[in-house]
Protein backbone atom coordinates (compact mmCIF):
# COMPACT_ATOMS: atom_id res chain seq x y z
CA UNK A 1 0.00 0.00 0.00
CA UNK A 2 1.14 3.51 -0.63
CA UNK A 3 -0.95 6.62 1.28
CA UNK A 4 0.75 9.97 1.73
CA UNK A 5 -0.13 13.89 2.33
CA UNK A 6 1.69 16.81 1.82
CA UNK A 7 1.19 20.28 0.58
CA UNK A 8 0.49 20.84 -3.33
CA UNK A 9 3.46 23.27 -3.95
CA UNK A 10 5.80 20.36 -2.47
CA UNK A 11 4.25 17.76 -5.22
CA UNK A 12 4.29 19.90 -8.34
CA UNK A 13 7.89 20.70 -7.54
CA UNK A 14 8.57 17.21 -7.87
CA UNK A 15 6.17 16.66 -10.55
CA UNK A 16 7.36 19.81 -12.97
CA UNK A 17 11.72 18.54 -12.25
CA UNK A 18 10.41 15.10 -13.59
CA UNK A 19 8.45 16.54 -16.40
CA UNK A 20 11.73 18.34 -17.44
CA UNK A 21 13.09 14.90 -18.92
CA UNK A 22 10.65 12.03 -19.13
CA UNK A 23 6.67 12.06 -19.71
CA UNK A 24 6.57 8.98 -17.78
CA UNK A 25 8.35 7.66 -14.29
CA UNK A 26 8.29 5.10 -12.32
CA UNK A 27 8.15 5.58 -8.62
CA UNK A 28 9.67 3.47 -6.56
CA UNK A 29 8.34 3.65 -2.56
CA UNK A 30 10.09 2.23 0.44
CA UNK A 31 9.79 3.53 4.32
CA UNK A 32 11.99 6.22 3.29
CA UNK A 33 10.27 8.18 0.57
CA UNK A 34 9.48 8.32 -2.97
CA UNK A 35 12.34 7.38 -5.19
CA UNK A 36 12.52 8.45 -8.57
CA UNK A 37 15.80 7.63 -11.71
CA UNK A 38 14.79 8.32 -15.16
CA UNK A 39 16.66 8.82 -18.46
CA UNK A 40 15.37 11.47 -21.44
CA UNK A 41 14.33 9.40 -24.68
CA UNK A 42 17.50 11.14 -26.37
CA UNK A 43 19.89 9.53 -23.57
CA UNK A 44 21.43 13.03 -22.73
CA UNK A 45 20.14 13.39 -19.32
CA UNK A 46 19.98 11.48 -16.54
CA UNK A 47 17.77 12.34 -13.36
CA UNK A 48 18.07 10.73 -9.69
CA UNK A 49 15.12 12.08 -7.55
CA UNK A 50 14.45 11.30 -3.55
CA UNK A 51 11.88 12.38 -1.87
CA UNK A 52 12.05 11.67 2.06
CA UNK A 53 9.13 10.72 4.09
CA UNK A 54 9.88 13.66 6.06
CA UNK A 55 8.74 16.38 3.52
CA UNK A 56 4.88 14.77 3.95
CA UNK A 57 2.31 15.31 6.93
CA UNK A 58 1.08 11.79 6.48
CA UNK A 59 3.22 8.74 4.80
CA UNK A 60 2.40 4.98 5.09
CA UNK A 61 3.66 2.59 2.53
CA UNK A 62 4.89 -0.67 1.97
CA UNK A 63 7.83 -1.43 -0.32
CA UNK A 64 6.34 -1.54 -3.69
CA UNK A 65 6.78 0.57 -7.70
CA UNK A 66 4.40 1.83 -9.98
CA UNK A 67 4.25 3.82 -13.61
CA UNK A 68 3.10 7.12 -13.70
CA UNK A 69 2.15 9.79 -16.49
CA UNK A 70 3.19 12.59 -15.44
CA UNK A 71 1.31 14.89 -17.67
CA UNK A 72 -2.00 13.83 -15.98
CA UNK A 73 -0.03 14.28 -12.15
CA UNK A 74 0.79 18.05 -13.38
CA UNK A 75 -2.38 18.53 -14.58
CA UNK A 76 -4.02 17.97 -11.32
CA UNK A 77 -1.70 19.19 -9.44
CA UNK A 78 -2.87 22.92 -11.53
CA UNK A 79 -6.17 22.85 -9.97
CA UNK A 80 -5.59 24.00 -6.43
CA UNK A 81 -3.32 26.42 -4.12
CA UNK A 82 0.30 25.92 -3.35
CA UNK A 83 -0.81 25.40 0.17
CA UNK A 84 -3.48 23.19 -0.52
CA UNK A 85 -4.00 19.80 1.35
CA UNK A 86 -2.79 16.93 -1.21
CA UNK A 87 -3.22 13.18 -1.10
CA UNK A 88 -1.71 10.59 -3.24
CA UNK A 89 -2.86 7.14 -2.91
CA UNK A 90 -2.15 3.60 -4.98
CA UNK A 91 -5.64 1.73 -4.61
CA UNK A 92 -4.56 -2.10 -5.51
CA UNK A 93 -7.88 -3.41 -6.44
CA UNK A 94 -8.45 -1.17 -8.95
CA UNK A 95 -4.96 -0.51 -9.92
CA UNK A 96 -5.45 3.02 -10.14
CA UNK A 97 -3.52 6.13 -9.19
CA UNK A 98 -5.43 8.54 -6.94
CA UNK A 99 -4.42 11.85 -6.30
CA UNK A 100 -6.54 14.33 -3.90
CA UNK A 101 -6.23 18.42 -3.84
CA UNK A 102 -8.66 20.16 -2.07
CA UNK A 103 -12.07 18.66 -3.67
CA UNK A 104 -10.54 17.79 -6.46
CA UNK A 105 -10.10 13.82 -6.98
CA UNK A 106 -8.18 12.67 -9.79
CA UNK A 107 -8.02 8.69 -10.61
CA UNK A 108 -5.77 7.93 -13.62
CA UNK A 109 -4.41 4.11 -14.38
CA UNK A 110 -0.79 3.15 -13.50
CA UNK A 111 0.98 2.33 -16.12
CA UNK A 112 2.79 -1.05 -16.40
CA UNK A 113 6.53 -0.57 -15.01
CA UNK A 114 8.06 -3.53 -16.31
CA UNK A 115 9.92 -1.78 -18.92
CA UNK A 116 10.71 0.99 -16.92
CA UNK A 117 14.02 -0.39 -15.81
CA UNK A 118 15.91 1.46 -13.18
CA UNK A 119 19.21 3.49 -14.92
CA UNK A 120 22.58 2.59 -12.90
CA UNK A 121 23.81 6.37 -11.97
CA UNK A 122 27.61 5.75 -12.48
CA UNK A 123 29.25 7.60 -9.85
CA UNK A 124 31.74 10.31 -11.68
CA UNK A 125 35.18 11.69 -9.47
CA UNK A 126 35.05 15.27 -11.28
CA UNK A 127 38.19 17.70 -10.67
CA UNK A 128 36.19 20.90 -10.41
CA UNK A 129 33.04 21.59 -8.26
CA UNK A 130 30.97 25.43 -7.54
CA UNK A 131 27.96 25.71 -4.95
CA UNK A 132 27.12 28.70 -6.91
CA UNK A 133 23.32 31.40 -6.01
CA UNK A 134 20.52 29.73 -8.43
CA UNK A 135 19.68 33.20 -8.96
CA UNK A 136 23.12 33.99 -10.70
CA UNK A 137 22.78 31.11 -12.62
CA UNK A 138 19.51 31.84 -14.22
CA UNK A 139 20.79 35.36 -15.23
CA UNK A 140 23.27 34.04 -17.48
CA UNK A 141 20.94 31.28 -18.89
CA UNK A 142 18.61 34.00 -19.79
CA UNK A 143 21.30 35.78 -21.34
CA UNK A 144 22.76 32.67 -23.62
CA UNK A 145 19.36 32.12 -24.94
CA UNK A 146 19.34 34.80 -27.90
CA UNK A 147 23.07 33.92 -28.77
CA UNK A 148 23.43 30.12 -29.24
CA UNK A 149 22.63 26.30 -28.81
CA UNK A 150 25.02 25.61 -26.47
CA UNK A 151 26.54 26.69 -23.41
CA UNK A 152 30.21 26.35 -21.97
CA UNK A 153 31.05 25.97 -18.86
CA UNK A 154 34.56 26.58 -16.96
CA UNK A 155 35.59 26.65 -13.43
CA UNK A 156 39.59 26.97 -12.36
CA UNK A 157 40.82 28.80 -9.35
CA UNK A 158 39.55 32.26 -10.55
CA UNK A 159 35.91 30.94 -10.35
CA UNK A 160 33.05 29.81 -12.80
CA UNK A 161 32.42 30.83 -15.96
CA UNK A 162 28.95 30.29 -18.00
CA UNK A 163 29.44 31.18 -21.69
CA UNK A 164 27.28 31.00 -25.00
CA UNK A 165 28.73 31.89 -28.28
CA UNK A 166 27.85 32.29 -31.65
CA UNK A 167 29.16 31.66 -35.25
CA UNK A 168 30.09 35.43 -35.68
CA UNK A 169 31.28 37.46 -33.15
CA UNK A 170 28.33 37.58 -31.09
CA UNK A 171 28.31 36.39 -27.33
CA UNK A 172 27.21 36.54 -23.71
CA UNK A 173 28.51 35.29 -20.96
CA UNK A 174 28.58 35.26 -16.95
CA UNK A 175 31.28 35.32 -14.36
CA UNK A 176 30.68 34.36 -11.04
CA UNK A 177 34.35 35.21 -8.91
CA UNK A 178 35.39 33.35 -5.74
CA UNK A 179 34.21 35.57 -3.56
CA UNK A 180 30.31 35.21 -5.24
CA UNK A 181 30.00 31.61 -4.69
CA UNK A 182 29.00 29.64 -1.82
CA UNK A 183 31.91 27.03 -2.47
CA UNK A 184 35.02 26.83 -5.03
CA UNK A 185 36.84 23.48 -4.75
CA UNK A 186 39.41 22.68 -7.83
CA UNK A 187 41.68 19.83 -8.23
CA UNK A 188 42.51 20.86 -11.69
CA UNK A 189 40.64 23.56 -14.23
CA UNK A 190 37.82 22.25 -16.11
CA UNK A 191 35.74 23.57 -19.03
CA UNK A 192 32.93 21.63 -21.53
CA UNK A 193 30.58 22.08 -23.41
CA UNK A 194 26.62 21.08 -22.85
CA UNK A 195 23.01 21.85 -24.72
CA UNK A 196 21.83 24.66 -23.57
CA UNK A 197 17.83 23.31 -23.82
CA UNK A 198 18.57 20.88 -21.27
CA UNK A 199 20.50 22.76 -19.34
CA UNK A 200 18.00 25.92 -19.03
CA UNK A 201 15.18 23.56 -18.43
CA UNK A 202 16.81 22.13 -15.74
CA UNK A 203 17.73 25.37 -13.89
CA UNK A 204 14.07 26.56 -14.63
CA UNK A 205 12.90 24.11 -12.62
CA UNK A 206 15.04 24.98 -9.11
CA UNK A 207 13.25 26.64 -6.13
CA UNK A 208 16.64 25.61 -4.21
CA UNK A 209 18.79 29.04 -3.17
CA UNK A 210 21.43 26.99 -4.22
CA UNK A 211 22.88 24.81 -7.19
CA UNK A 212 26.38 22.74 -6.83
CA UNK A 213 27.79 21.67 -10.59
CA UNK A 214 30.64 19.52 -10.87
CA UNK A 215 32.35 19.52 -14.38
CA UNK A 216 35.10 17.75 -16.05
CA UNK A 217 36.76 18.75 -19.16
CA UNK A 218 34.22 17.00 -21.61
CA UNK A 219 32.44 14.96 -19.11
CA UNK A 220 29.07 14.75 -18.25
CA UNK A 221 28.00 17.57 -15.85
CA UNK A 222 27.11 16.80 -12.29
CA UNK A 223 24.50 19.41 -11.12
CA UNK A 224 22.62 18.59 -7.80
CA UNK A 225 20.13 20.79 -5.79
CA UNK A 226 17.97 20.15 -2.77
CA UNK A 227 14.06 20.09 -3.02
CA UNK A 228 11.03 20.23 -0.44
CA UNK A 229 12.68 22.37 1.38
CA UNK A 230 15.75 20.05 2.19
CA UNK A 231 14.09 17.24 2.60
CA UNK A 232 14.90 15.67 -0.49
CA UNK A 233 17.50 16.22 -3.53
CA UNK A 234 17.67 15.56 -6.50
CA UNK A 235 20.89 14.60 -9.12
CA UNK A 236 20.83 15.76 -12.86
CA UNK A 237 23.70 14.10 -15.34
CA UNK A 238 24.07 16.11 -18.82
CA UNK A 239 26.07 14.77 -21.41
CA UNK A 240 28.77 16.98 -22.99
CA UNK A 241 28.73 18.43 -26.24
CA UNK A 242 31.72 18.31 -28.25
CA UNK A 243 32.04 21.79 -30.40
CA UNK A 244 34.92 23.46 -31.99
CA UNK A 245 34.62 27.47 -31.15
Amino acid sequence: MFHAKSKLNILREMADIIYTLVPEARFDIDDKGIHIKAVDPSRIAMIALDLNSSAFEEYDADDTSFGVDMEKLRDVLKLGSLDADTTLDKDEESNLFIVKVGNITRKMPLIDDSNMTEPKVPSLDLPAKVIAPVVEIKKGVSAAKSIGDNIILMIDENGFDLTSKSEGADQASLHLSKEDLIELDVKAPAKSTYPLDYFSKIISTIKSPNVTLKIGSDYPLDLSFDIASGNGSVKYLLAPRVENY
